[in-house]
């Protein structure tokens, strides 16, 4: 085959034959053009320098920056993470912040436990240091303390829930047992901020078995 200026000539083939095949050279040509225009100007065409069936060979694969957790939004007025307390409040029950657990303090230690703290950590951390009067209750081994602390809790008219505060959601948990054990949601109140930022504002702390034994009353 052979091309002359326009002429394209097909030696071997009849008359008839060159025609068709002249004409659909052309046609593809034609068709092959156009389809190369209307994916340049459409604004779904295709990039015909990207590489739609992986990487190269030898080349590194893309990295995807790691994702950014945003920082936690603290609620106007009652200083609690907006997200921790939309958490408990799917689960029925309300997260409160320093504010709102000193002055339920004040008013446990006049109100014949009317008012009184539930310490969800484990006997290490309980007996090192913890808010004066707190009952314990390990989550792990209610066994151990929740008919004591379900008791106090019909006694009383709140319950404020803690534990070390920051990522543990041990505070949590116990709110959740009493809560099904049978302590009514209204009764309970969980301390997010925990005994980390109780005692980071140097607020009152007792060590020892607390309630059960010979706890001191101290100030960090």
């Amino acid at each position: 085959m052979s091309e002359g200026g326009d002429q394209i000539e097909f030696r071997g083939l009849g008359s008839a034959a060159r025609t068709v095949v002249r004409e659909s050279v052309w046609v593809l040509i034609g068709g092959l053009a156009f389809a190369l225009l209307a994916n340049q100007v459409s604004p779904r065409g295709l990039s015909l320098t990207r590489d739609y069936f992986g990487h190269g060979i030898g080349s590194p694969p893309a990295v995807r920056p790691a994702a950014v957790s945003a920082p936690g939004v603290i609620q106007e007025g009652t200083g609690v993470d907006t997200a921790v307390a939309a958490r408990l409040k799917e689960k029925g029950l309300e997260a409160i912040g320093l504010k709102e657990a000193r002055r339920l303090f004040l008013e446990s230690e006049s109100a014949n436990e009317r008012v009184i703290f539930v310490d969800a950590r484990d006997d290490a951390n309980y007996q090192t240091a913890h808010i004066p009067g707190a009952y314990q209750l390990d989550y792990y081994h209610p066994e151990n303390y929740l008919l004591t602390v379900i008791q106090a809790c019909q006694r009383a008219e709140t319950a404020v829930v803690y534990c070390q505060g920051g990522d543990c959601e041990d505070s949590e948990l116990a709110a959740v047992l009493l809560r099904q054990s049978g302590v009514p949601a209204r009764r309970l109140r969980v301390y997010p901020g925990g005994f980390t930022e109780w005692t980071n504002h140097a607020l009152p702390i007792e060590s020892g078995a607390g309630r059960g034994g010979a706890g001191s009353a101290t100030n960090p």
